[in-house]
Order: C-alpha cells, then structure tokens, then sequence
C-alpha cells in the first residue's frame, strides 16, 4: 500500500475522520496520523510479541510431550520385545502378528504403486514414442534408430506390455489396477472415449 505524508489536501480533507481532527494545520493532522500510527505499530507489535511468546511455549510444552511420549514408547517397546517369546500366545502376539502383517501389508502396496507409477512413465514415453507401424519411422516422426526415447524403451518393451495387458484385465474384472485415467480401455470404459 503507498502511503503519502503528508496526505495531500484534496484526497485527505474529505474523509470524515480527518474532518473532526482538521483545523487547516497540516502539520497537525501530520502530527496526529503520526501519532496514531505509532500506537497502532507498536499495540501490533506488543501483540505480535505476546503471540509469539505463547507459540514458542506451546511449542516447548509439545516437545516435551513428545519426548515423554517417545521415552515411554521405548521403554514399552523394549518389554514387548523382552517378553514376546515368553508371553503365552494370546492378546500381545496376536496384536504384534497383525501390526507386523498390516505393515507389510502397506509396504506392499507402496511396491505397488510405485511400481505402477514406473510403468504409467513408460507407458506415456511408449505411447509418443513408437514403431508399430513397420514403416523404420518412430511415431515422433524420427528415423526409428535415431529416436532415443524408443532406443530406451526398447529392452522393457515386452516387460511393459505384459503389465498392461495385466492390468486391462484387473480393469475389466473391476478390480483395483494401475492403468492411468487417459488409457483408452479404461476412458472407454467410463465414458469419456468413445
């Protein structure tokens, strides 16, 4: 925001702010403004302070929860593994077996996923970048050996097929598959391709 000071007269004598407090003195009004504006800056100030106080010792009070927290987790963690072999089988090694089942369980999703993230980046390059027309000539219109995305997508070739054609047949049984929403079997299946 630009401000002026002093204000000029034609922008700052009509407000009825500066009506009540303009006696014609600009110096005065200047002096006023001044004045309002320092208080202003440092009520804002002190508040800003205050505020920043009470973050900085919420922040002290939540570490120190933390760290509590993070001992005791330590301490609990290092009994469970003392007493797991000698615990009879009951509620603790059922309760570690499927913490233990549902954390592979999530990082065999995440394979997965990245996995098929993988295969969506070489599926985009495969569908720019090609040879399926038998004329020598990639689809970027490069002679087929001087395109280097088709020379790099080459050795997966049969590796990327198998996956899609793994997953056209997730799609079509209505199960979970990693085929991007622009593929064509799954547009034509929504609607949106025709």
């Amino acid at each position: 925001m630009l401000v002026l000071w002093p204000p000029p007269r034609d922008l700052h004598g009509g407000s009825d702010e500066c009506k009540r407090h303009n006696t014609g003195d600009w110096s005065k009004v200047s002096t006023v403004h001044r004045d309002w504006w320092r208080t202003y800056t440092r009520e804002h100030n002190a508040l800003h302070a205050q505020e920043l106080g009470a973050n900085r010792n919420a922040i002290k009070q939540r570490e120190k929860e933390i760290s509590e927290l993070s001992s005791r987790l330590a301490e609990m963690t290092a009994v469970t593994v003392k007493q797991y072999h000698d615990a009879p089988l009951g509620d603790l090694q059922t309760w570690v077996r499927s913490e233990v089942v549902k954390s592979i369980e999530l990082q065999r999703q995440g394979a997965y996923a990245a996995r098929d993230r993988t295969f969506v980046a070489l599926w985009r390059i495969d569908v720019l970048h090609n040879d399926e027309s038998d004329s020598g000539a990639c689809s970027c219109e490069k002679n087929a050996t001087a395109c280097k995305e088709l020379a790099a997508i080459k050795p997966v070739i049969n590796v990327l097929d198998n996956w899609e054609t793994a997953q056209i047949e997730r799609l079509e049984k209505g199960l979970e598959h990693g085929l991007p929403r622009d593929h064509p079997e799954v547009m034509r299946r929504s609607g949106g391709w025709r």
